[in-house]
């Protein structure tokens, strides 16, 4: 087990003991982890600062086909938002995301008629990634990326979906 000691240093406890401490992060106990306090277990571990950077290498490759217009907002904004970070962070596993093409992305932006901006900026296509835009919005865009909106061949209807699962 890891316990903060009084100078804000983790050290290992081997034996049997009692804990009269008003809050504990985290306790391993026979190979399991268990977590009690989520924000403070993934700042002791540097979790957030793992998942940034798993999140600007995702979007670098993102922009790389697919060119974003107010690429560093876009970046403020994922940094300062855990649920984007995280919805980055499953985007990075994806297989199709070194082949993402803007067409593709297009296609799909008027099928669904999302609220996603495609701009000419100096003769090149770019999305308009809008900072002042409502949550939402914003998050319409990695939804998007995460290949998010299907249609049904059952139906033919389009749908937006909050979870896959692969066949």
């Amino acid at each position: 087990m890891l316990f903060l000691g009084s100078k804000g240093e983790y050290d290992r406890i081997e034996e049997k003991f009692i804990s009269f401490e008003e809050s504990i992060d985290c306790i391993s106990h026979d190979g399991f982890m268990f977590v009690m306090n989520k924000d403070n277990f993934q700042k002791m571990f540097h979790f957030l600062e793992e998942v940034q950077a798993t999140a600007q290498e995702t979007l670098e490759t993102i922009n790389y086909s697919v060119p974003i217009q107010n690429f560093d907002e876009l970046i403020q904004t994922v940094n300062g938002n855990k649920t984007m970070l995280n919805k980055l962070k499953k985007i990075a596993a994806k297989p199709y995301l070194k082949a993402l093409k803007m067409s593709d992305v297009k296609r799909i932006i008027d099928i669904n008629h999302l609220p996603v901006e495609v701009k000419i900026v100096d003769g090149q296509e770019k999305i308009f990634f809008n900072p002042k835009a409502k949550a939402r919005e914003k998050y319409t865009l990695l939804r998007l990326i995460n290949d998010d909106y299907l249609e049904s061949l059952m139906t033919g209807i389009d749908y937006e979906v909050t979870g896959k699962r692969e066949l």
